[in-house]
């Protein structure tokens, strides 16, 4: 089972630096810096820099979808909505600061007591939970840009 670790983002970083600015996505609307900013915002959210979004979810997402998800029994869909606090906007980032922001993550997993804040789609999933969300997300994004 896929999940974040030193070698899951020494893999990512280095896939990442064949991505360009322009980079055309295979799907979806999101520029490459826009796709590296909405990463960097889930990982800054998983660690809590971001606040606590209100939950967004129902219940068909955290019964269903939740398991499924997290299982890697099917990829990620494909333009899927994002829970409104990880939306890119107009903000932009790079392959350098997702990757300070997934060591930090893996930093803090290795930490008794981190509790990241619950999903706002699929509630409380633990340090392993985002673990295993963050490596199938960044995965699917760096595969939508070819990556």
């Amino acid at each position: 089972m896929p999940r974040t670790d030193r070698q899951f983002v020494d893999d990512l970083t280095r896939r990442l630096s064949a991505l360009r600015p322009d980079t055309p996505p295979r799907w979806g609307r999101m520029t490459a810096p826009q796709m590296l900013a909405h990463c960097t915002h889930a990982v800054r959210y998983s660690l809590g820099k971001e606040g606590v979004s209100p939950r967004e979810w129902n219940p068909f997402l955290q019964a269903i979808a939740r398991p499924v998800v997290l299982s890697g029994l099917l990829s990620m869909p494909r333009n899927a909505k994002a829970p409104r606090i990880f939306e890119p906007g107009e903000g932009v980032a790079d392959a350098t600061a997702l990757s300070i922001e997934l060591n930090e993550f893996v930093d803090r997993c290795g930490q008794p007591g981190f509790a990241p804040p619950p999903h706002p789609y699929f509630g409380d999933l633990g340090a392993s939970g985002w673990s295993r969300l963050h490596a199938l997300h960044m995965d699917h994004h760096a595969r939508q840009f070819g990556v």
